[in-house]
């Protein structure tokens, strides 16, 4: 199965979150800072098989961007079972993002 998804609506993204351990990438087309972040999320999604990584366009699913606060993007929020645990702004090397990674599938 496929782990790195594109999200197209609200509740493809409820269902695909509500169990186990997800990564979102909220992100843009038009966000520079956002395709920066494209191979660092496909790496990550490739060594993290024990990880859903779920992408929102908030242009295309702007009612996630919203229930999620997001003011700026990239914005990355960490899920387990469907509740938020990190929230991390910004360009973030692989390196910084596979540590959180870490901490919560070893939570």
């Amino acid at each position: 199965m496929e782990n790195l998804i594109e999200i197209e609506s609200v509740e493809q993204f409820d269902e695909k979150n509500k169990t186990g351990k997800v990564l979102v990438d909220f992100w843009a087309e038009w966000c520079a800072p956002c395709r920066m972040m494209l191979p660092v999320i496909d790496q990550l999604s490739q060594e993290n098989k024990d990880v859903t990584f779920l992408k929102v366009n908030v242009d295309k699913v702007p009612e996630l961007a919203s229930r999620y606060g997001v003011k700026s993007i990239p914005q990355f929020n960490f899920l387990i079972e469907g509740e938020e645990v990190q929230k991390k702004l910004g360009t973030n090397s692989q390196s910084q993002m596979q540590e959180i990674l870490d901490n919560i599938v070893n939570d």
